[in-house]
């Protein structure tokens, strides 16, 4: 297979935009992406602790739609109910060795303005060449 240099330059430099430009107007965010929980027990084969293992990383956001309508998620791509979708560049996400099937939607979660928020649904959008330039991330208030 041959690799074709220019459309590789072309793409990185569509993603390193992206991130500088939401690294200046992007909101920060906490990302928790979570593993398996892992348990330990005792000879009674109780529970003794719970170890609950992730990623913690920050992150910027852009733009990032509040309280957004049925008309705006179903555009976006979504399919759950969600009370904010935050866009963050794919860049952060493959900076940080983290794949979108990393982002376990029953494990994962947001810190944005210091309230919790649970991540409902993902989607990949604004596709350049072969690569999506973001991560859309549906959130529930905690």
């Amino acid at each position: 297979m041959t690799i074709n240099v220019a459309a590789q330059l072309e793409r990185d430099g569509a993603l390193l935009d992206v991130q500088l430009e939401v690294d200046i107007y992007g909101e920060e965010l906490k990302l928790r992406v979570r593993d398996e929980t892992k348990i330990d027990r005792d000879s009674y084969n109780s529970i003794k602790q719970r170890d609950l293992p992730g990623t913690e990383i920050l992150v910027k956001a852009y733009p990032i739609n509040f309280n957004p309508n049925q008309h705006q998620i179903e555009k976006a791509g979504l399919k759950e109910m969600v009370d904010v979708m935050a866009y963050i560049p794919m860049k952060n996400f493959s900076d940080n060795s983290i794949f979108f099937e990393d982002i376990d939607l029953i494990r994962s979660s947001v810190i944005l303005r210091d309230i919790k928020y649970w991540i409902k649904d993902k989607t990949y959008t604004s596709q350049f060449l072969d690569t999506f330039l973001y991560i859309l991330l549906g959130l529930r208030r905690a």
